[in-house]
């Protein structure tokens, strides 16, 4: 019984350490989580008049300054046509860009960023002029 008791308690304390792992290994193994914050000033902007678009990336507590890939996908509501266009950082590590809007409704936005092995896709709503009777 003795023998038995002590191979039962051998091979828990193999188990137990083989289990354990290095915690900085467990620690590069895990993605890293991206957080993307997209804004929008004037989010109710007139016709015509400038628009800024900002996308501030985060990853495990730490700004992106050098993403893979930004674009921004904007368009229209019930409009097909979507535009593309890809952004850089300015010097503080911010995607930004400017655009003027000539004709009203709701629009949509959508930040595509790959950074880290991660890839996000927040979608933001903001409005030119006013919303018309169908949106």
């Amino acid at each position: 019984m003795k023998r038995i008791s002590l191979c039962l308690l051998i091979g828990l304390l193999l188990l137990a350490g083989g289990c354990s792992g290095n915690k900085q290994e467990m620690a590069e193994d895990m993605p890293n989580m991206l957080d993307v914050k997209v804004t929008i000033n004037p989010e109710i902007a007139d016709v015509n008049k400038t628009v800024d678009f900002k996308a501030d990336i985060v990853s495990n507590g730490k700004r992106v300054k050098k993403a893979d890939e930004v674009k921004f996908e904007i368009w229209k509501s019930q409009n097909n046509n979507h535009i593309t266009i890809e952004v850089k950082p300015n010097e503080k590590g911010v995607y930004e860009i400017k655009k003027t809007f000539p004709v009203q409704g709701t629009y949509y936005i959508i930040a595509h960023v790959t950074a880290k092995g991660m890839h996000a896709m927040p979608k933001k709503e903001f409005t030119v002029g006013s919303r018309s009777s169908t949106e």
